[in-house]
């Protein structure tokens, strides 16, 4: 192998970081966007759920109080890491 394939190999890896780092900050950027999306979605159930003077039937309090839990589920083990 002679300098010059050497040094268009170092280009080629050169470019294939630069590739990879721009698709790791995307995905980050997105990991953080879902987050939080998650934790308002979370904080609007919890409202919802805390409003006793609303008028719901048990069916609707039964599914709000699931998407609560499960949302709960999901805030601790993604966003806070337990």
């Amino acid at each position: 192998m002679d300098e010059g394939e050497i040094i268009e190999m170092g280009e080629r890896l050169k470019l294939q970081f630069e590739k990879n780092e721009l698709e790791l900050n995307k995905m980050k950027y997105q990991n953080i966007h879902l987050k939080k999306i998650l934790m308002t979605s979370y904080g609007m159930i919890r409202v919802i759920d805390h409003q006793s003077e609303i008028e719901m039937d048990l069916s609707t309090k039964g599914m709000i109080e699931m998407c609560r839990s499960y949302l709960s589920d999901m805030v601790e083990e993604i966003i806070l890491g337990f």
